[in-house]
């Protein structure tokens, strides 16, 4: 959704203001317009549709917990983008670290049988998670060389021959959509969680 008016840009204000103030049906609002970015995201710095709806779950969690700190010197889609990069550069490197057997997600992942598809993730699969995550910023989410630079903590000349080398992968934009429906489960799985670990009735998970 891009905001076009005064009434859009007050309406999101309101929201962001009462998301801060623990309003999941607002943080929710705000999260929606951002779906396919996210999940596109977290799909192609992971390059697993399992690992991904990991990283969108932690995404949501991370997000929401982080939510008091958003002052708005940021457009909130990017902020979000950053959220999300971070999140899933924390889920490949675990799974680089400690690879697991294959496993049942929590909820089912969008199959993909298009061939280009699957080259593409044979493609990035050869490249570092660093160059798969600045490219994912760059060519998703439409970042600087210095706003990247600044998520990744590293000179903007590093920015850009990491994107130099994964600079014949095309295109990072198509990534398989993920449903409405199956976004909106796994968004009132966490925000239940997140309410539960706020009235202690369970222990908090570990952050990625």
């Amino acid at each position: 959704m891009t905001i076009t008016s005064v009434g859009d840009i007050a309406a999101r204000s309101l929201a962001v203001d009462a998301a801060r103030a623990g309003d999941d049906r607002a943080f929710a609002s705000l999260l929606e317009p951002h779906r396919h970015t996210l999940w596109s995201v977290c799909l192609r710095i992971t390059n697993d549709p399992r690992d991904a709806m990991d990283a969108l779950a932690h995404t949501f969690g991370n997000a929401r917990r982080a939510m008091a700190d958003y002052g708005g010197s940021m457009p909130f889609g990017q902020w979000l983008s950053l959220v999300a990069a971070g999140t899933a550069r924390a889920v490949a490197w675990h799974r680089q670290r400690s690879p697991e057997p294959p496993r049942q997600a929590a909820l089912p992942v969008p199959v993909c049988t298009d061939a280009g598809e699957l080259r593409l993730r044979v493609a990035l699969d050869g490249l570092p998670v660093v160059i798969r995550e600045a490219l994912a910023l760059r060519e998703i989410c439409g970042l600087t060389y210095e706003q990247i630079a600044a998520h990744q903590v590293v000179g903007i000349h590093t920015v850009k021959a990491r994107l130099s080398r994964g600079g014949g992968i095309r295109p990072l934009q198509g990534a398989p959509a993920l449903d409405r429906t199956r976004f909106d489960q796994l968004l009132r799985a966490v925000l239940v969680r997140h309410r539960l670990v706020a009235a202690g009735a369970v222990q908090p998970s570990v952050s990625r």
